[in-house]
Formats: structure tokens, sequence, C-alpha cells
């Protein structure tokens, strides 16, 4: 029952006939990335004289991407991995890498996963093509109402730089509305396939422990900005000697 109400209330509100869509044009996350790295040590052009290949993953818990998992491949063959975050600095937000944060990759695994991703040639989440057929009728659910429903989790941005290419594919909130789609009888195979490689990035790059540091870092200067606050406080009056 819960699943024929929330089809319906889905075709109710965010369905159009597929011969009918309106298209809205809007800044693309590809471009606020750009924007952001300029003038910092992560901008670079699409051809790099130290990396023949790079990846990133980007990771926003909140208003904006500020985890990474950076992996570069160097012209020796050679893959390494980087992972940081931005922080702030009184009122300046600053990139930080954390290089204490090592562990073994199997470099050969992380090709083939790379290469299935590659393959898969997956779209960003707003070019996916959301058809559903009901009582033998044919419906396109509007990507842009349906894929802005959830409003807190995760997004995932992967860039890849090959030298020759920039590409850059966007998922908001990709586990939580795979099971909106399963449930709901939309296509699936795009969110598969684009978590499986994220899960895998996440799981074997030790982000978690980036996650960890991120947030001691938080409460340790929230904790140190309240000791200040309540040093630099003013003492109340005292009353006088022999009162």
């Amino acid at each position: 029952m819960r699943s024929i109400q929330h089809i319906t209330i889905i075709l109710i509100l965010f369905t159009i006939k597929v011969n009918g869509q309106d298209t809205i044009t809007t800044k693309s996350f590809n471009q606020i990335l750009l924007e952001d790295v300029k003038e910092t040590d992560l901008e670079r052009e699409i051809i790099s004289d130290s990396n023949q290949y790079e990846l990133r993953l980007w990771i926003c818990n909140f208003f904006f991407p500020d985890k990474l998992i950076l992996i570069t491949k160097d012209f020796n063959n050679n893959w390494d991995y980087r992972l940081g975050y931005y922080k702030y600095v009184d009122t300046l937000r600053t990139f930080v890498f954390q290089d204490s944060i090592k562990t073994v990759i199997d470099w050969k695994q992380f090709e083939i996963k790379l290469d299935s991703f590659q393959i898969a040639n997956i779209p960003n989440q707003d070019e996916i093509n959301l058809k559903l057929t009901k009582d033998d009728k044919r419906y396109k659910v509007k990507n842009e109402d349906f894929f802005s429903s959830i409003m807190d989790g995760a997004a995932y941005t992967i860039e890849t730089y090959n030298n020759v290419t920039h590409k850059s594919v966007y998922y908001n909130n990709p586990h939580s509305y795979l099971e909106n789609l399963i449930e709901i009888g939309l296509p699936i195979k795009e969110h598969q396939d684009f978590i499986k490689f994220v899960d895998y990035l996440t799981e074997n790059f030790d982000f978690l422990r980036l996650q960890r540091i991120q947030m001691k870092e938080i409460f340790d200067t929230k904790d140190k900005k309240k000791r200040k606050k309540n040093k630099d406080k003013p003492l109340p009056p005292q009353p006088p000697k022999g009162a």
C-alpha cells in the first residue's frame, strides 16, 4: 500500500507527458567546483606536467564540497593519493591535506574498479531519463523535481583529468534516491554504478578517518573559541574590601 501511495504522489506532483517536458538551466556543480579551487593549489589545467591521470572525489555533507580524495598517476605509471578538507582559519577558508592518512592500496584492484566506472559512462544525476509505465501509460518524471526532494545527506562529485579532457559526474544523496527509485519502479542502474564506485573509494582510501580528523578539529576549534570568549569576558564588579 505504501508503495502505491508513493507512486501516486510522485505521479501527481512530478510527472508530465513524455513530449512536454520543460527544461531549466542552472549553474552546474562542476562550475561551482572549478570556481571554488581558483587560485589555490588545487587549481589545474586539463594538461598537467606531472600527472597523466587524476581523479578527484569531492564529498559534501553540509553546504559545499569540503572533503576530497585525490588520486593521481604520474608519467612513470605510479599511483598515489592524498586526502584533505577545507577548514576555516578565522574568517578565511583554506584547504589542508592530511598526509598522515596513509593505507595500503591494491592499485590493480583500483584500476579494475576505475575501468568499470569509465566503461559504465555514467551520466550526471540531472541527465537521467526518468520514465515510468503505469496502467499501460508512459510517464516522464521531472528530473529536477524528483532529485530535489531530499534535503539532507551527502553529495558526491567525481572529477577526472586525463590530459585530454576534464569530466565531472555529480550525484546528490545517491543512496537515499536509489531506495526511492527502487520503490517507485524508476531506472536504477546509473545510481547503482555510481554508488558502487563511490563506496569502493570511501571504504578503501580511509575516508572515515579523514571525517574523524575533520570533526575533531571542528569541535576543538569551537571549544577554543568558547574558552577564549569566557577568558575575555569582563569580571563582575567586586564588592569593596571590608564590606
